[in-house]
Parts: structure tokens; C-alpha cells; sequence
């Protein structure tokens, strides 16, 4: 069985599920044996060692320099010999499953905070909507008021200049009776001089 270690160095190699990717075609492959995790020394760096027939590893390495996971940035990619001991895929599989379902875990409780401080700040915003359609009310109330007594005043001004109208036709009448008397008060001057 011939091993490999493969290091992938980017920008962006974590985070982007390259080692769901390359375990996927791992497994297509029947690699007996493989292994991955993310290593951070300044870079993105992502270890895989594959164990296998020679024919396979070089199968999973055009592979890797051919394919990446989407929103990957890859810088380098690099291959060597490797003596060490690799897992079986078996037993990779569950662990990395058994640490994504731990990732899933915890991002669902993070999750759940979140939805409570949003159910809380909708709770607040509610509440300050409530007062200000409260405050709404209040100002059409008072703006009613404001109309009914403009109204008011508005008839009240009307009933005057009705009246003033009233005292002016009054005014026009005494002055057409003043001026008939004028002219009686004349023709009598011009009577008592005669």
C-alpha cells in the first residue's frame, strides 16, 4: 500500500467543506485509508493523507489539482511521501461526521440565542409601535378638537358678519329715511318762507 500526504495552502480552504469534498472522492475511489483536518499556521492549510493502491492515490491526485470546492481560494498544493499510520475511511467517516454534527449542535444553539434576542428586540419594537400609534391617537384626538373648535369660531365669525350685515341694511334703511325726511323738512322751510 503506497501513502501521501497532500497540503493544500490558500486563502480560503477552511470553512468551505473541502474535507466533506475530498472525502466524498475518497470514497468514491475505495481508498482504503484516508485522513483530514484544517491546520492554521498564519495561512489556511488543509492535511490529507491518503493510503491506497498507486493507481488510486494517483486517481485522488489529479483529482485534487483539478477540482475544488466552490468559494475555494487555493494558493499551492503540494504532495509528498508519507511512512506514518492513515485511519481507515471507516473510521474517518464517523469521526468527522460525529465533529460536524457536533459544528451543526452548537451553531443550532447559537441559533436559538439569536432567534430569542430577535423575538426580544421585535417585542421592544412592537412596543415602542404601540406607543407611538398611542401618541398617533392622542394627536388626532387633539387635532379633532382644534377642527370642531375652528369650526366654532369659524360660525361664530359667520353670525357676526350676518349681523354686521343685518346693522348695515339697518344703517341704509335710516339713511333712506333721513333723506326723506331732509327733503320733507325742506319742502316745509320752503312752505313757511312762502
Amino acid at each position: 500500500m503506497e501513502k501521501r500526504k497532500i497540503l493544500i495552502n490558500g486563502p480560503k480552504v477552511h470553512g468551505v467543506g473541502y474535507r466533506a469534498f475530498l472525502l466524498d472522492e475518497a470514497e468514491a475511489l475505495l481508498m482504503p485509508n484516508f485522513s483530514a483536518k484544517n491546520i492554521k499556521n498564519g495561512t489556511e492549510v488543509v492535511e490529507v493523507l491518503v493510503g491506497g493502491t498507486k493507481e488510486n492515490i494517483d486517481i485522488f491526485i489529479k483529482f485534487v489539482k483539478n477540482n475544488y470546492p466552490e468559494e475555494t481560494e487555493v494558493a499551492d498544493i503540494s504532495f509528498e511521501d508519507y511512512d506514518g499510520d492513515i485511519r481507515t475511511i471507516e473510521a474517518y467517516s464517523r469521526s468527522f461526521s460525529a465533529s460536524q454534527l457536533s459544528k451543526i449542535a452548537m451553531t443550532g444553539v447559537s441559533l436559538v440565542k439569536n432567534q430569542k434576542d430577535h423575538i426580544k428586540i421585535t417585542k421592544e419594537i412592537v412596543k415602542k409601535q404601540d406607543e407611538h400609534i398611542g401618541i398617533s391617537r392622542e394627536i388626532l384626538y387633539k387635532q379633532d378638537e382644534h377642527i370642531a373648535l375652528t369650526e366654532k369660531g369659524f360660525n361664530s365669525v359667520i353670525q357676526e358678519l350676518k349681523s354686521f350685515k343685518d346693522v348695515h341694511r339697518e344703517i341704509l334703511e335710516l339713511r333712506q329715511e333721513i333723506t326723506a325726511l331732509k327733503s320733507t323738512v325742506s319742502r316745509i322751510e320752503k312752505m313757511v318762507e312762502a
